[in-house]
């Protein structure tokens, strides 16, 4: 999971290289479909939250208060990082742009409510969408945890079709391509690949389905990438299907990887991009657009062909080491910390206990 969370981080990171300097930079044709599908990357990420969500809610039920312990460690997870950015950004908006945030779009994203708010769904830290989706769906994760493989089956589709409805009914809008209704179906894929990676694993077969897994699952992502019908789709869907294709395949790749790994995939890089991929996807975009003259440069200084991929590399150096100083100074501490604070709530709970007893 580490090194598909990795892969994520750096295709979202390839994307926005090429999509947010203004004009856009200019990407080999037989790149330009693989580097404009880089968006669907963050499909990877909510499939890779509902499996890993799933592999360790065991943890958290061994403890005495479950709930308070996976609610501590989500937070110390996610929070710490982001109200740092979201300070930084506040800071950059003001300084940069003459930009001044209202109290309640600052308060709606301080408590990862901005979601359910149509005018502040992009989020204030950009790229902080997905955040906001991240948090609710941890919220509901518990009750969808209780539920079988059929009744998320049932669930899946209820929602895939309801979603459609809605955008045939209002048409395409950015209220609902955000929306975290939309979004339901992809987690649940990585639930179901967690649960069917589980009953696999130990059989003799388990490598034959792995292997027709992930084949299929390719087969799947790179008829996307083939299908010039995309390019609008994954920011504002008109296929509005195309999300829960790209899901479902990505969930395939993670069920058939798990059960055959490859060492193409299974790397040291990737796993170290996957240690830092929630700083990388948090930190990259305000570094993109800082660049954007660096990377004029560039294709001044190279040939054309080799322009962007100069400046992707580029981008990834700087991105890498910023985002690896916040690991280091803001996600690793504040994570340990969370974790000290569940075993204390743990042991005072059990001291509870056993003075009573």
């Amino acid at each position: 999971m580490d090194c598909l969370r990795g892969f994520s981080a750096i295709y979202v990171v390839l994307m926005h290289t090429a999509r947010i300097p203004s004009p856009p930079l200019g990407v080999p044709g037989s790149l330009e479909s693989v580097v404009r599908f880089g968006g669907s990357g963050v499909f990877l990420f909510f499939v890779i939250s509902g499996f890993s969500l799933s592999m360790t809610m065991s943890r958290h039920l061994k403890h005495s208060s479950p709930m308070i312990s996976y609610g501590l460690s989500r937070f110390f997870r996610i929070a710490p990082l982001f109200y740092a950015l979201l300070v930084v950004t506040l800071i950059r908006d003001h300084l940069l742009f003459h930009l001044s945030h209202s109290p309640r779009e600052i308060e709606a994203n301080a408590l990862f409510l901005f979601n359910f708010l149509p005018r502040y769904q992009l989020g204030i830290v950009w790229a902080s969408w997905t955040i906001g989706i991240e948090m609710i769906y941890y919220c509901f994760f518990p009750l969808l945890h209780r539920l079988g493989v059929k009744q998320k089956l049932g669930l899946s589709l209820a929602v895939m079709l309801l979603y459609c409805a809605l955008v045939r009914i209002f048409g395409q809008t950015a209220i609902l391509f955000l929306f975290f209704f939309g979004y339901v179906p992809i987690f649940v894929f990585g639930e179901l690949a967690f649960y069917f990676a589980r009953s696999l694993h130990k059989r003799k077969n388990a490598e034959r389905w792995g292997y027709l897994a992930l084949a299929s699952g390719i087969a799947i992502l790179i008829g996307c990438v083939l299908s010039r019908s995309y390019l609008n789709q994954i920011y504002y869907p008109n296929g509005n299907l195309l999300r829960f294709v790209a899901g479902a395949g990505y969930a395939l790749v993670l069920f058939g990887l798990v059960l055959r790994p490859f060492r193409i995939v299974e790397n040291r890089v990737l796993a170290f991009y996957g240690k830092i991929s929630y700083s990388v996807y948090l930190c990259h975009p305000t570094i993109v657009y800082l660049l954007t003259h660096a990377y004029r440069g560039i294709y001044q200084a190279v040939p054309e062909n080799l322009g962007y991929l100069c400046c992707a590399c580029f981008t990834l150096a700087v991105v890498t080491a910023f985002a690896t100083l916040a690991y280091r100074f803001i996600e690793e501490p504040c994570m340990e910390q969370g974790k000290r604070l569940v075993t204390r709530l743990n042991q005072a709970a059990h001291a509870s206990v056993a003075a009573a007893q």
